[in-house]
């Protein structure tokens, strides 16, 4: 068999999407403020969504809180979430990023508190 003849699937089909990641650290069942007990869970969406914009995240985000919310039966609804990103300043930070802050809070019904690291 020559060079020539061998298959070029991998060349020719670039299939692509999105995995947004989060890790998702809430109180369990019998948790008190004087003996919190946690759990812990590692979600992800994939999408073929890949803009990688302020509107995606959104989107990401509202999917994760409404997860929260569906099931929560064994702890209740949440009144807190606190958001911890990396430093992507386009995803996170930019003007329409901060924009959806209040959105979060008035469809979902929680405060949201934001934790940025620095680089």
């Amino acid at each position: 068999m020559e060079a020539n003849d061998e298959i070029q699937t991998a060349h020719d089909i670039k299939r692509q999407v999105t995995l947004h990641t989060m890790y998702l650290v809430r109180h369990a069942k019998g948790s008190t403020k004087d003996n919190p007990k946690l759990t812990r869970e590692s979600l992800a969406i994939i999408s073929d969504d890949l803009k990688h914009s302020a509107s995606a995240v959104y989107v990401f985000s509202m999917k994760l809180l409404a997860y929260v919310r569906d099931n929560t039966e064994h702890v209740g609804l949440p009144t807190v979430v606190h958001r911890i990103t990396d430093n992507c300043g386009f995803e996170y930070k930019c003007k329409q990023a901060f924009a959806h802050c209040q959105e979060y809070e008035n469809v979902m019904v929680v405060q949201v508190v934001y934790h940025y690291s620095v680089h």
